[in-house]
C-alpha cells in the first residue's frame, strides 16, 4: 500500500514540475524508471540530466541537455551556476512570448496552479493602446488530472512597459517587456518573496 503512495506522489510531482532535473550518477534504477515516465510527458528540453562522469549516462540519452560535475565544494559551486544558467534559458524560451494587437494569444504550456493540485493554460487577448502602455484581457483555465477544465474568469488589464501583473489563481506574474507597434512581448516570472524565496502556494 505504502509503495502505491511513494508512486501516486512520483506521478503527481511529474505532473506538476515545470523543469525536471535528474541526477544519473551511479545509474540508480529508481531514477532511471522515473526519468522514462518524464519523458513521455515533457518536452525534452523541459529536462535537465546531472551526472558526476559522463559514463552514467547512457548511450541514447547523451544528445539530451547533460551537466558533468565533481562533488567537491568547488564543483557543487560550478554546478550551482551551470544549473542556474541553464534554468535562465529554458526560462527565456519557454517563459517568453509576444502577440500582435488585435489578436489572441494562447499560452499552451501549462502552468501549476496555487492549489498545487491542477495545472492552468491561459488565453491573451490583446486590445490596442500605444508605445507606453497596452490593454489586454486575460482568461486562465485550470485543467485536472483527469481531463476536466473550468474557466476562472477574464480579467482585463491596463498596463505599461516594465511593469508585473499578477495572474489569478496562478504563482506567476507577467511582465510586459516591450511595446511596439506591432507586437507585445511578455514574459511570464515566478513569484518570489521578500526573501528572495519563491511563495509557497
Amino acid at each position: 500500500m505504502k509503495a502505491g503512495h511513494i508512486l501516486e506522489d512520483i506521478l503527481s510531482g511529474i505532473a506538476e514540475a515545470e523543469i525536471v532535473i535528474a541526477d544519473l550518477t551511479d545509474r540508480n534504477p529508481n531514477v532511471f524508471y522515473e526519468l522514462g515516465i518524464v519523458h513521455m510527458v515533457k518536452e525534452p528540453d523541459r529536462v535537465i540530466l546531472l551526472s558526476q562522469d559522463i559514463e552514467f549516462v547512457p548511450f541514447d540519452l547523451r544528445g539530451l541537455r547533460t551537466i558533468i560535475y565533481a562533488n567537491t565544494p568547488d564543483g557543487l559551486r560550478e554546478l550551482q551556476r551551470n544549473v542556474d544558467g541553464t534554468l535562465a534559458t529554458i526560462y527565456a524560451t519557454h517563459y517568453s512570448f509576444s502577440a500582435a494587437p488585435g489578436t489572441d494569444y494562447h499560452y499552451d504550456h501549462r502552468l501549476r496552479a496555487t492549489d498545487r493540485q491542477s495545472l492552468c493554460d491561459f488565453m491573451l487577448y490583446l486590445g490596442y493602446g500605444d508605445l507606453s502602455y497596452t490593454k489586454f484581457e486575460i482568461e486562465v483555465r485550470r485543467i485536472f488530472a483527469d481531463g476536466r477544465t473550468e474557466m476562472l474568469g477574464r480579467k482585463g488589464y491596463y498596463v505599461a512597459r516594465g511593469e508585473r501583473v499578477p495572474l489569478d489563481q496562478l504563482p506567476w506574474d507577467l511582465c510586459i517587456e516591450r511595446i511596439q507597434p506591432t507586437n507585445v512581448g511578455f514574459r511570464l516570472v515566478y513569484r518570489w518573496d521578500s526573501q528572495g524565496g519563491a511563495i509557497k502556494p
